[in-house]
């Protein structure tokens, strides 16, 4: 067994993940590597036995990148990581952005260098990729065509074609759990059913139907912190438990601001409006979930929640640090406080593609700032697209505009002032008759 393997690992991309789902496993990640680079080596192997020596292990990093770690003022920079993955014997490859929007070449240095190891002498067996970005697919496809194993540690959502494209996927819980040696929280079942008895208990009391955001901010008050700090018992959200549960007797109406009923005793036009979806609705959210089926990382929100992320982000500009998890996390109470379910991890997502396509997070607010931010999507969703080779119909491309909010019609520019030079006093000229007249 004990393949010959090399790691690449994308530093951004799985940091920035699991600082998202899970500060604990973020820190455990930088603090040890040498922990779970031995639990890759021995993964797939029998117990005491190691299946691969992860012989080559680089690391891509932005170093001015920066992230604010819970309970300390200061944000730190990716850079104060580094000696930690030297001391475990990894190359470091700084990857500086180069442009104002932040993208930098990590992705680029990272497929040059494993097409590099592909034809090395050395014949690695094994490559070890540690990223969840969707970019990686084509090198992955070209692994497998030269007989070679793809390893994919998926820290944050990956696409299904990423996934398809390697031999090995090790999943989020997996990798968190087993490699990182975190403890697995405890069985989310019963704080599920604490949750759904407090739901039932307001509904019954309730003479006419409730607002999704006002109910959940009575369950947070009952039941505590825990419902938070556990992502809604598992479920990732109040909304999504509401509807996996589907009770007999209650109905969540997505008419804006979102609603809770009972079908038999509440008002009938939101019953019907929830019981009746618009199908033209239905075909945009049917085209947004195969395109995150295929690229992965594109939030399933609906158009008025997309557009009020949009709005939020064109009010918060100029953004100093658009890493900064604060202006996620205000977004997603802002949309809370509206009656709307917008989760940081889907404005992560947002902000992540709108950078990609080099939008500048330091312009002045101004009346074209959500229409550019919308355009900034859209052109990078159509690039990756463009780039794995897919196409969508003329009417799903109609749709694909239409959910994030185009054709908007942005103001036009006033054009600068023209110079014809100093004025110089010409001869008089008798005017042009007109077609048909005689100049007397």
């Amino acid at each position: 067994m004990d393949h010959r393997a090399a790691l690449f690992l994308d530093f951004d991309n799985v940091f920035t993940a699991l600082m998202q789902r899970d500060t604990a496993a973020a820190a455990a990640f930088v603090q040890d590597p040498l922990r779970w680079i031995g639990w890759l080596e021995q993964l797939g192997a029998p117990a005491g036995q190691r299946a691969r020596r992860i012989l080559v292990r680089r690391c891509y990093l932005n170093p001015i990148a920066k992230v604010l770690v819970p309970g300390e003022d200061r944000p730190r920079f990716f850079s104060q990581f580094r000696n930690a993955f030297v001391r475990a014997g990894f190359q470091m490859v700084d990857c500086p952005p180069l442009t104002q929007g932040g993208k930098t070449s990590a992705d680029m240095v990272m497929v040059m260098d494993i097409l590099d190891a592909l034809a090395h002498p050395t014949g690695f067996e094994d490559f070890v990729i540690l990223s969840s970005d969707a970019d990686f697919t084509p090198v992955l496809l070209r692994l497998r065509a030269h007989d070679r194993r793809g390893i994919v540690v998926a820290a944050g959502s990956a696409a299904d074609a990423y996934q398809a494209a390697a031999e090995v996927v090790i999943r989020y819980d997996e990798f968190v759990y087993d490699g990182l040696g975190l403890t697995p929280p405890p069985d989310n079942a019963a704080l599920r059913v604490a949750i759904l008895a407090e739901v039932r208990r307001l509904l019954a009391e309730a003479t006419e139907p409730l607002r999704l955001a006002w109910v959940a901010q009575q369950v947070i008050k009952r039941l505590g912190r825990q419902v938070v700090e556990s992502d809604w018992a598992g479920t990732g959200g109040f909304q999504a438990l509401l509807e996996q549960a589907a009770l007999p007797g209650m109905l969540v109406d997505r008419t804006p601001p979102g609603w809770l009923l009972e079908p038999g005793r509440h008002s009938v036009p939101v019953a019907e409006a929830a019981a009746a979806p618009d199908p033209h609705l239905h075909r945009m959210a049917a085209v947004v979930r195969r395109l995150m089926g295929l690229l992965g990382n594109i939030p399933m929100l609906g158009p008025d929640r997309l557009g009020f992320l949009f709005n939020q982000l064109a009010a918060r500009l100029p953004i100093a640090d658009p890493t900064a998890q604060d202006i996620r996390n205000g977004i997603s109470e802002a949309a809370r406080a509206e009656g709307l379910d917008i989760s940081p991890g889907a404005v992560n997502a947002v902000m992540h593609r709108v950078s990609l396509n080099g939008f500048t997070w330091a312009a002045a607010p101004g009346p074209a700032s959500s229409a550019a931010l919308r355009t900034a999507l859209l052109d990078n969703i159509e690039a990756q697209m463009h780039q794995q080779g897919l196409a969508l119909a003329e009417d799903e491309a109609a749709l694909l505009e239409e959910w994030v909010g185009l054709p908007e019609p942005m103001p036009a520019p006033e054009p600068p002032p023209l110079n014809f030079g100093p004025v110089e006093e010409a001869e008089a000229e008798a005017p042009p008759a007109w077609p048909g007249t005689e100049t007397l």
